[in-house]
């Protein structure tokens, strides 16, 4: 029975492909002299390859037209160009952002510890933050810039600026030296820029302008590579726009040594200049009482 059931499937399958295999012809002759135009031959093979070639053809042609083509921004959930432009320009503002808060933190951590007293107390200009953030408008350009809006601190520098021939400023002119020898000024001290600004050609050597130790060194978005040095007498000298530092945290400098370079760096720079802040215990002095420039 067995072998009836095999040679049964045998012939079913032998006469399935010589039905598939069978040849017709199909003519096209013109309907009144029946001449016949043209004609060609295929089979149910040949019908089902020319099937098989038109489904791929049409299966790249989509796939192209999707993936190559703005058709594709047609395509549901499918995200357009200006998208994915406006996606990559976020993310690239948020990696900058990200970095520039990272740089802020560092710098106000090491002006905490800059002016951290003996006792442990942090100075109390240490934190003081606008209400626009960290680096605003209002300390555009100095170290801790609280102008007009601090009575006390703007009593206190006037009350330095008008001591330029006391003992103390005299004791100080002996030991400083200019940061830079460039003599030209193009800001002064006042009570809304707690700094000397001194022209120099980009790439001028900073000096330390006495023995000291680095205790800030650096890189802010408003200010470029900013260096720290601490001097004896609670003395703090401010080197800011540098085009690069030459000394890190920590390093033991003597009067005279090249600590930068001096750039325009810095959102807040307004051209090739060294931006120099002297303070003496906590204070901002006016350089100029402190340092023989002439």
């Amino acid at each position: 029975m067995l072998g009836n059931f095999r040679r049964a499937v045998q012939k079913f399958f032998k006469r399935l492909k010589k039905e598939w295999a069978a040849e017709y012809t199909i003519t096209i002759s013109e309907f009144n002299s029946l001449e016949v135009q043209s004609s060609f031959s295929l089979n149910w093979f040949g019908i089902l390859k020319r099937i098989s070639i038109l489904v791929v053809l049409l299966t790249v042609i989509t796939v192209s037209l999707i993936f190559f083509t703005p058709v594709r921004e047609y395509v549901p959930g499918y995200a357009t160009t200006d998208i994915r432009r406006r996606t990559l320009d976020i993310s690239r503002r948020l990696d900058s952002l990200r970095m520039r808060l990272q740089h802020n933190d560092q710098y106000v951590e090491g002006l905490r510890q800059v002016f951290e007293d003996t006792d442990g107390s942090t100075h109390d200009l240490i934190g003081k933050r606008s209400s626009g953030g960290i680096y605003s408008s209002e300390w555009s350009d100095s170290l801790l810039r609280t102008g007009a809006s601090n009575p006390m601190l703007s009593r206190k520098i006037q009350a330095r600026s008008v001591k330029t021939n006391t003992t103390s400023d005299l004791f100080f002119r002996k030991f400083f030296i200019p940061p830079v020898e460039n003599r030209h000024f193009t800001n002064h001290f006042n009570q809304t820029h707690l700094a000397l600004d001194i022209a120099c050609k980009e790439g001028t050597v900073v000096k330390a302008i006495s023995l000291g130790v680095v205790v800030l060194s650096e890189w802010t978005f408003d200010t470029g590579y900013v260096i720290i040095l601490r001097h004896q007498g609670g003395v703090l000298s401010v080197y800011k726009h540098n085009s690069g530092l030459l000394k890190i945290q920590g390093d033991v400098v003597a009067t005279g040594d090249p600590i930068a370079v001096s750039g325009t760096t810095g959102e807040l720079t307004t051209g090739p200049h060294l931006h120099f802040e002297l303070w003496v215990e906590g204070n901002p002095v006016d350089p100029m009482n402190y340092i023989p420039f002439d």
